[in-house]
């Protein structure tokens, strides 16, 4: 059997008005939430998908496919903040700053979001995963546990975790909320 045949029968009834079924929105608001962009988010959504044929070849079959294309665009995410990560340290090393602090000013309530999306991009992707799933994408611990594929006490403890270092990059900032 070759291996496009192989990943047929792993996709066995999807067909495109399937695919087409995934919930768009749901991936966007996922990588917009890792990577602090909404445009970048939908162009990374939108490059999963124009990648199905591709990525349907390492799909093992393990789990539905939905999972899988989430797990494929939170990983495409992570690479996205990377890749901006490296692009602000570059840039901060010319000496122009990215994002000032607050300087323990009152944030008036329209950008108290803005504030917290900020604060969770700061945060280690072994954290940030965990707390967007959880809070964010409003998963309950067992299922946010089982899409990252750890143990459910170890995700409770990196939830715990993230939010404390969310606590810890406010005082930091001296942002009070």
């Amino acid at each position: 059997m070759s291996a496009d045949s192989a990943s047929e029968n792993k996709l066995s009834g999807w067909d495109t008005g399937q695919i087409e079924g995934i919930d768009r929105q749901r991936l966007t608001r996922l990588a917009a939430r890792i990577c602090g962009d909404h445009d970048s988010a939908q162009d990374i959504v939108s490059e999963v998908f124009s990648r199905i044929p591709a990525l349907s070849a390492a799909y093992r079959g393990e789990a539905k496919f939905s999972s899988y294309l989430y797990r494929v665009t939170l990983n495409r995410a992570i690479d996205e903040l990377r890749k901006k990560k490296r692009q602000a340290a570059l840039i901060e090393t010319n000496g122009i700053a990215i994002c000032g602090s607050a300087g323990g000013e009152f944030i008036p309530e329209r950008d108290i979001a803005l504030t917290v999306r900020s604060a969770i991009t700061e945060l280690d992707e072994l954290f940030r995963q965990p707390l967007v799933l959880v809070e964010l994408e409003k998963y309950s611990y067992a299922d946010a546990a089982e899409e990252l594929g750890i143990p459910l006490a170890t995700l409770r403890t990196r939830v715990y975790r993230a939010r404390r270092k969310l606590l810890d990059i406010f005082k930091q900032k001296k942002i009070t909320l």
